[in-house]
């Protein structure tokens, strides 16, 4: 698949996520216009920087930043996205091409089938990428390297192409799924267990907290992700979250009912199964299934 010649890319937002798309993007479309939207002026300036932006602007001077942008990517909270889109349809004078990074998709996509768009040519997309750190300073080059990239907008939209060619120089494999199969299935494996991940740092006792180890490090390590990023991802894929969660209450009285009847042997078939599952996902050699070139 041929390179794609982006003229001028605007990346709203510039927090972990928004701030490394702007260096890999500086790095891979070296010809391009990388320009970089955000309300912070901190990471508005570490980002020109470290020139991972050639050009800078706060938030409310969206307009200005979008003239002339041909291809532009939405990375603030799910629950912005929309609002963002309204903003750009009103501001651009020509057809441009826009994406996100959103952890839920289907809200998005309802809302946007409900309105009609005069220039924005919308195609979701959700980078399988991520840290437990926060903001512009932890952001890096690489982070989006060896990522997959789950793209949701329907493949006959006349932005569809641009966004896989996008993505595909930007990160390690491109897939592509209805949105509502995305959501379900990323609640599963991510909106889930930063739920739990939560729960347990709550549940915990400060006495506990002075003898806990690595284990319960790993285990909770979610549990320090952006309360302004996580708050609305829970809330715009509540349907499958709660799906989710329903599944693994029954998993835990289970496991609940052989811890109280002392069944040893129950609990051991239990852990057995749980591990071999494990190691059978670590081992397999691809997880998810990608778009050809």
């Amino acid at each position: 698949m041929k390179s794609p010649a982006f003229k001028k890319i605007v990346i709203i937002g510039l927090g972990l996520m928004g701030g490394s798309l702007a260096a890999a993007a500086r790095k891979k479309f070296p010809n391009s216009q990388i320009v970089g939207v955000s309300r912070s002026r901190n990471a508005l300036n570490l980002a020109f920087k470290r020139k991972w932006i050639t050009e800078r602007h706060y938030d409310q001077n969206l307009e200005m930043a979008l003239t002339g942008a041909d291809f532009v990517v939405i990375c603030t909270p799910v629950d912005l996205i929309f609002h963002y889109l309204g903003i750009i349809d009103k501001s651009v004078q020509n057809p441009v091409v826009v994406t996100d990074v959103g952890s839920a998709q289907n809200s998005t996509a309802e809302l946007v089938k409900r309105k009609k768009w005069k220039y924005v040519r919308y195609v979701g997309a959700h980078p399988m990428v991520g840290s437990d750190a926060r903001g512009i300073h932890a952001a890096k080059p690489s982070l989006y390297e060896n990522g997959v990239v789950i793209i949701t907008g329907e493949s006959k939209k006349p932005g569809f192409r641009p966004v896989v060619q996008f993505w595909k120089e930007i990160a390690r494999e491109v897939s592509h799924f209805d949105p509502k199969i995305h959501d379900n299935l990323i609640a599963q494996i991510s909106h889930l267990p930063h739920l739990l991940s939560t729960c347990l740092m709550l549940t915990a006792s400060k006495a506990s907290l002075k003898v806990a180890a690595t284990g319960f490090k790993d285990m909770t390590r979610l549990a320090n992700g952006a309360e302004s990023i996580w708050a609305p991802i829970f809330t715009n894929n509540k349907t499958y979250l709660i799906k989710a969660l329903s599944k693994y209450k029954k998993e835990l009285a289970k496991l609940e009912h052989l811890v109280k009847s002392n069944d040893t042997n129950g609990l051991r078939k239990v852990l057995r199964n749980a591990a071999e599952l494990r190691n059978k996902w670590e081992r397999s050699k691809k997880n998810i299934a990608c778009l050809p070139d």
